[in-house]
């Protein structure tokens, strides 16, 4: 699978709100990256970032988050998998101000 990137430019503001999602999943092999670069402040609201693999050979890839301030309210609940979910990827933020 391929990788996502975002490069935030100008002012460095990333919003999700209200269902939006940056999302990437695989059926087999290793799931693309997600990597959120240059990123003032991220926001997420009622909103999704997450990769998957629905296949029994491979794993999801990993997120990472390079932000100065990481605001997360009312995300979909992560850390639950169902029984024989295949390796996850990892995750990986680092913020100099957060809450959420």
């Amino acid at each position: 699978a391929g990788n996502i990137t975002v490069n935030a430019t100008g002012a460095g503001f990333v919003t999700l709100n209200n269902g939006a999602q940056i999302s990437g999943s695989t059926v087999s092999g290793q799931g693309g990256s997600i990597s959120l670069n240059g990123v003032s402040t991220l926001q997420v609201n009622n909103s999704l970032i997450a990769t998957s693999t629905t296949g029994n050979n491979g794993s999801a890839g990993a997120i990472e988050i390079a932000a100065n301030s990481v605001q997360i309210n009312g995300v979909l609940p992560n850390g639950v998998l169902p029984a024989g979910t295949p390796a996850t990827g990892g995750l990986a933020a680092r913020a100099t101000i957060g809450n959420g």
